[in-house]
């Protein structure tokens, strides 16, 4: 018998041997690496996360501190006001909440406007997202309603105490974070702010606003903008002078008729209210 030969094809047998013990020790290596790789890669995208979150949550507590002791001077009274309302008014669990500035409090004509839903107008003059911010649990939380509808357009008018569009991004922001703790699932509608005559001269600073507050809507589950500001341009994009009273700011009969049907129309198209079926009968 050739040794030689023999020695060889042991060898050769070993070394095959040895490979198919490699081959799965190699992917089981594999395997433990991936597995070890992936959750931390998840780990470090929810940390990520919960930083960015936590991030946004401390931006918006500080500038809500920023105007917290100015808002308990001049409005606390007249929000004491508007909850003394929530005791001497009754209203259905499907009604409508309108929370928000003189426009919300001058519309005297709102149940017709928005028939046949049923509002809830918890409205103070001067009403900026700086107060509001602090004072929305205690205007919104207390009423049961189908819908929220927020109108404010006092934080950027022209003046030297405006709030910056960043700031009011972050107020809105807290004011639906509030809103939703309490309202899982009520749909909030946020409405654009108006162009007025008055305060046209700060109209580019306003529509940076309304720019947020389209793109805060956008990104925000269950809360929905509405669009009003291009029906109250004429042709060369100034304001309608026929659609405000003397002040130039504040909207006549004709303004809130047309203010109340595209608010109603969005109402419509995110609720499913049949409103002329409704009506009819």
């Amino acid at each position: 018998m050739n040794v030689s030969k023999i020695r060889t094809d042991l060898t050769l047998r070993l070394s095959f041997f040895s490979v198919c013990l490699l081959i799965p020790c190699g992917l089981l290596a594999q395997e433990n690496a991936v597995g070890i790789t992936q959750p931390a890669t998840e780990q470090n995208l929810v940390a990520d996360q919960n930083l960015v979150a936590d991030q946004q949550l401390d931006a918006e507590r500080k500038v809500v501190a920023k105007f917290e002791t100015d808002a308990r001077k001049y409005w606390e009274a007249k929000i004491q006001e508007l909850e003394a309302l929530d005791q001497s008014e009754q209203h259905p669990a499907d009604s409508v909440l309108f929370v928000g500035s003189s426009s919300i409090r001058l519309w005297d004509s709102i149940e017709e406007d928005m028939a046949p839903y049923h509002p809830i107008r918890r409205g103070y003059g001067g009403a900026r997202y700086s107060d509001l911010a602090v004072f929305a649990d205690r205007l919104i939380s207390p009423h049961e309603c189908k819908a929220v509808v927020i109108f404010v357009a006092n934080d950027v008018s022209g003046g030297d105490i405006d709030r910056t569009p960043e700031e009011v991004g972050l107020l809105v922001q807290n004011i639906l974070r509030l809103t939703r703790d309490k309202k899982k699932s009520t749909p909030i509608f946020m409405i654009e702010v108006t162009p007025t005559r008055a305060r046209f001269p700060a109209w580019e600073k306003i529509r940076e606003v309304n720019a947020r507050l389209r793109e805060i809507c956008l990104t925000t589950p269950n809360t929905y903008f509405i669009a009003t500001a291009e029906h109250y341009l004429d042709s060369d994009k100034q304001p309608i002078e026929e659609l405000f009273v003397e002040d130039r700011l504040h909207l006549n009969d004709a303004g809130y008729d047309l203010w109340g049907s595209l608010i109603k129309r969005r109402l419509d198209d995110v609720l499913g209210h049949e409103c002329a079926a409704t009506e009819e009968e």
